[in-house]
Formats: structure tokens, C-alpha cells, sequence
């Protein structure tokens, strides 16, 4: 079935008293998988409680997440104060399957507004943190010799670096392949660069490239901090 017309049966089905519900993910950007779910989210009328839920509608996954009004601002806000954007992106760029009359695209609208200004600005703190944990990493995988910790290190400096430039940069935050989505928006000749060392250090055993990545976003971000660094 197709995802739109599947993911407005579920809504009339399960959820009749919704007032605007948006189809997002994989499947309303026409990328569906075998292994793809259905996300919808649905503003609910009056004082409903919200819920997140996970059911299984026509044979495939679905995972629901439901808000008043009220409270679907507020979760945006919050997501926004971690430099999180995946609920008003959800908003922002999915299918209106139902609320063309009621506030569904003066609510997208509203969250496309929300995402293009961007997340409030990382504080001090945090970022020199970020740079903290950044070098630390980075000299540790300079010194690493064995296999499975060089991986390891691999896979958190490239995290930790692409969350570094994201932040420095006042972009948002994502989580698996959603970071590295947010890192080709931002940057996409340093997301190449940076994809491309860790895969040099992963498969090649050359850490240097990765190294020189990282040096350059530490570098941006205000250099690499170690000695002085304190918190609390």
C-alpha cells in the first residue's frame, strides 16, 4: 500500500479525533525501505494526553507521536535547547494527511520558521567541554595500537568532531544518520573529508588524515584544550 494512503487509514482507524496529522521520515521523502516505519504525528484536540506509541498497521511498523497544541510547541523548544531539531523537522517537512482546514499549514509553516533560525547558540561551557573531550579522544587515537580501540576511537572522533563543527556553526544536532544529514547540509565538503579519513583509519590504518580533519575543527572551534580546562 502506498505509505500516504496507509498512513491515513491508521490515522481514521486508530486515531479519528486528531486534528492535524503529518506523515514524516523515509516515507513521506519517498525512500521507503522494506524495513521502514510509518512516523506520524498527530495534534490532538482539547486537554489529550500525549504519547508516543509503536504499533504495527497493514503489515509494517508505525510509530505515532501525539500532542496537544499546547504541548507540541513546548517539545519543540525542548529538542531546541539540546540543538535537537527532529520533532519540528518531522513537522516542517512531512505530508499533511489531515487539518488542511484546521491549522495544519499554519502549523508547518510555523515549524519551517522554527528550523530556519536555527538552535539557540551553544554556550562556553559546553563547547569547551566539546573541545576537551574532542582532544582527548583524538590523542588517544593517535597512541592507539590495538585493533578494536582504534575503531572505537575512530567512531567517537568522528561523532564528537561532527557535533563540534555543528555547534560552532549554529546548526542542528542529529542522531545517527541524521548527524551526518545535518553535516552535509551545514558543511558537505567537510562532511566528505571527515566520512573519508575515519574510513582511512578504519579500513587502511591510517589515522592521520582523521587526525588532521579533527585538528581543523578543534581549530575552528577554538583550538584544542586540555591543560586549564575546568568544569564545575
Amino acid at each position: 500500500m502506498d505509505p500516504v494512503h496507509a498512513a491515513r487509514a491508521l490515522v481514521d482507524r486508530h486515531y479519528p479525533e486528531a486534528v492535524v496529522a503529518v506523515l514524516a521520515g523515509s516515507s513521506a521523502r519517498g525512500q521507503l525501505t522494506p524495513t521502514s516505519d510509518l512516523d506520524v504525528v498527530l495534534v490532538l484536540p482539547g486537554r489529550a494526553c500525549s504519547f508516543r506509541r509503536t504499533l504495527r498497521h497493514e503489515g509494517r511498523l508505525a510509530e505515532v507521536f501525539a500532542y496537544t497544541p499546547d504541548e507540541l510547541r513546548r517539545w519543540w523548544d525542548v529538542d531546541a535547547a539540546t540543538s535537537r531539531c527532529t520533532l519540528v523537522h518531522m513537522c516542517a517537512s512531512g505530508v499533511l494527511l489531515r487539518g488542511e482546514r484546521d491549522g495544519g499549514p499554519a502549523m508547518q509553516q510555523q515549524a519551517r520558521v522554527f528550523l530556519a533560525a536555527g538552535p539557540p547558540p551553544a554556550g562556553d561551557d559546553e563547547l569547551a567541554a566539546r573541545r576537551y573531550r574532542l582532544t582527548a579522544s583524538v590523542d588517544d587515537l593517535r597512541d592507539a595500537t590495538d585493533a578494536g580501540e582504534w575503531q572505537v576511537l575512530a567512531a567517537e572522533v568522528l561523532l564528537e568532531a561532527a557535533q563540534l563543527h555543528l555547534l560552532v556553526r549554529r546548526q542542528w544536532l542529529g542522531s545517527g544518520k541524521w548527524l551526518l544529514r545535518r553535516l552535509r547540509d551545514a558543511d558537505p565538503d567537510l562532511a566528505q573529508r571527515l566520512v573519508q579519513a575515519h574510513r582511512h583509519a578504519v579500513c587502511a590504518v591510517q589515522v592521520q588524515p582523521l587526525v588532521q580533519v579533527v585538528e581543523e575543527v578543534l581549530r575552528g572551534g577554538g583550538g584544542s584544550l586540555a591543560e586549564g580546562y575546568g568544569a564545575g
